[in-house]
């Protein structure tokens, strides 16, 4: 079953360009922004099973094509507060997988 995005807080320059890719299971989902508003935005994952999550160190990885714009939440045991993660929808699931759902619970 697929979980939405829920956010608190004002976020500024908000535009979802592509969400829930084809190529993930169907228990998965990814919600990709893009917006000069997102600066700031920290996420965390909704109560529940998460799948697991890469810390920081792992995830920001040249194996992933940074765009300043763009931003890829996820979620996970490792990710509570943790920092967003920036790259392409594609190859971030290439990359990390099993992706779920999540919260936006500060902008700042």
């Amino acid at each position: 079953m697929r979980k939405g995005l829920y956010l608190a807080g004002a976020v500024t320059g908000l535009a979802m360009v592509a969400s829930a890719a084809p190529a993930l299971a169907d228990t998965a989902d990814v919600v990709f922004y893009s917006g000069a508003g997102l600066s700031g935005v920290r996420e965390v994952p909704e109560t529940g099973t998460h799948d697991e999550c890469l810390p920081t160190a792992q995830r920001n990885t040249s194996a992933v094509n940074y765009s300043a714009n763009s931003i890829l939440l996820y979620s996970g045991p490792n990710c509570t507060g943790s920092e967003f993660a920036l790259g392409s929808l594609h190859q971030a699931n290439t990359v990390y997988g099993g992706f779920v759902s999540y919260r936006v619970v500060q902008a700042f």
